[in-house]
């Protein structure tokens, strides 16, 4: 299970069914969940929430703009926020994509839905650990 019931996923997918998946799959573990099916959406809505939203998941292949350029954005809002990455493409290519950028985790497509629950697991309490520990500093 995910660490708390308080919990907001923000959810960033082109496409209607993934979307509807990972939010079914958060709610069944007690999570609230964000929906956005673009990255303008997902900008608008991580403005006006910056305090209550926890994680995010966006999709590394947005139509529009590339799934880096809205972590790149998104970091610009809230710079200590989780973000996961999923994607349908190769693990190589996720990594070239990706580049410098302190990712809590990268789930690739198609997934078990317990990896997926474990992925974001370890990624958010490794990813608080590091913040905390970067704070202290």
């Amino acid at each position: 299970m995910l660490t708390t019931d308080h919990e907001t996923y923000l959810v960033v997918d082109d496409d209607e069914g993934m979307r509807t998946l990972l939010k079914t799959l958060l709610e069944v573990r007690k999570k609230a969940v964000s929906i956005a099916s673009n990255s303008d959406e997902a900008i608008e809505i991580l403005s006006h929430n910056k305090g209550s939203i926890s994680a995010a998941i966006i999709d590394l292949n947005l139509g529009g703009k590339r799934g880096e350029e809205l972590f790149d954005e998104l970091t610009l809002i809230k710079d200590d926020l989780p973000i996961f990455l999923i994607s349908g493409c190769g693990s190589d290519e996720m990594h070239d994509r990706i580049g410098h950028r302190r990712i809590a985790g990268m789930i690739s497509k198609p997934f078990h839905s317990m990896s997926f629950v474990d992925t974001l697991t370890a990624g958010v309490e490794k990813f608080s650990s590091a913040t905390l520990s970067s704070q202290s500093v």
